[in-house]
């Protein structure tokens, strides 16, 4: 299948507040915009307004907020200027020179060069600034549906999840098992550079599944959260855990960038509307059996998907009655393969999700739950 059961079963549980962010520099924020980092749109031009959009959602900390641009002159130089509540400034010359005053310049004006060395970048960021931009299936609008729980209600620091699931498997492949996930939204923290929430899950799957194994998967997910209670996801760390007979146990660690992070933008669909994007990914792994590291992987790749929200409808599932959203999922590489999620309305965990392609059907299903300690 496509993905995982973790992956799949995982709800849009991710939120920020805040932690510590480095001050932007051409290394840390400028990177290659091959393929993977290409935007489904275009900006038609690349502006003062572009710029510091742009620099809001990569360095939230420093440039929190959209205050409103205004016009400045300093030492008969003409600015568009935005000042910030944490009193840093951005400024942007009617030549296009950006410069940047605050404490992450040591209290000193600074030049970020011109516009036109960042254009290539902030056009690959442009689904992440403007998500509705990346709707072309007339969904997007940035508003929430019904569908999942705002960030800041449903990941507030301190919450916990418990999801029991079963699953069963028919076709070219047969079988059936059962996983267990733990899910805590444990601290504000940063990662690569940006203020982030940290989201400490562990997986148990116990499978009778011809060649699967039985593993425990722990996973570090990390996210903002954006406007309009959107979600903003940056990348996680996992660690799988897997016993190999007669090898010994073996240890998979990865780390996932998202490049850039993308936003839960499928909960602005309503019944009827679709999206598509493209989600680039950096990738480090690393594998220990019977003791001995292999030497770390890194893999850059990207993934094209359209999502629609189907339906909503009310299912039953595991004896249970729920009011759901249905969305279907499909990749541009694999438009045969597909996966069908019904989302309990007002929480966005999954009731049922049904993968279907190469000749097997996975079927996922909620069996049990609780939302800090109380029964879902």
């Amino acid at each position: 299948m496509r993905r995982h059961a973790l992956s799949l079963v995982l709800p849009a549980l991710l939120t920020a507040c805040g932690g510590g962010e480095e001050p932007p520099s051409l290394t840390q924020a400028r990177t290659d915009t091959g393929p993977q980092r290409r935007a489904l749109a275009t900006l038609p031009s690349v502006g003062a307004k572009e710029v510091m959009d742009w620099a809001q959602y990569k360095f939230p900390t420093l440039f929190p907020g959209n205050p409103s641009s205004q016009p400045f002159n300093y030492l008969g130089v003409d600015y568009t200027i935005r000042a910030y509540s944490t009193g840093n400034y951005l400024g942007v010359t009617a030549s296009g020179e950006i410069y940047g005053l605050g404490d992450f310049t040591g209290g000193q004006l600074q030049s970020f060069g011109k516009i036109s060395d960042w254009t290539n970048q902030i056009q690959a960021d442009a689904c992440g600034v403007y998500p509705s931009l990346c709707s072309p299936g007339g969904g997007g609008t940035g508003t929430l549906n019904a569908c999942a729980q705002p960030a800041s209600q449903a990941l507030a620091i301190g919450n916990r999840y418990t999801l029991n699931y079963a699953l069963t498997m028919s076709g070219a492949v047969n079988g059936s098992g059962e996983f267990q996930t733990d899910a805590l939204v444990e601290a504000a923290t940063s990662f690569e550079g940006q203020s982030a929430v940290r989201l400490a899950l562990t997986q148990t799957n116990s499978l009778n599944i011809p060649g699967t194994q039985s593993s425990t998967i722990k996973l570090k997910q990390y996210a903002q959260a954006a406007d309009n209670g959107l979600i903003r996801h940056l990348g996680n760390e996992s660690e799988t855990s897997v016993v190999v007979p007669v090898v010994g146990n073996s240890t998979t660690n990865v780390k996932t960038v998202n490049t850039p992070p993308f936003l839960n933008s499928e909960f602005t669909l309503q019944p009827g509307q679709s999206l598509t994007r493209t989600n680039g990914y950096t990738t480090t792994t690393t594998t220990t059996v019977a003791g001995v590291t292999t030497p770390p992987m890194v893999n850059n790749s990207s993934l094209t998907e359209t999502v629609s929200f189907e339906a909503r409808e009310t299912i039953q599932v595991q004896g249970r009655s729920w009011d759901t959203c249905r969305y279907r999922q499909v990749d541009a590489a694999t438009p045969n393969v597909s996966t069908t999620t019904w989302y309990i309305v007002g929480r966005g965990l999954p009731a049922r999700i049904v993968g279907s392609g190469s000749g097997t059907t996975q079927t996922t299903e909620l069996k049990s739950g609780t939302v800090n300690g109380a029964p879902i």
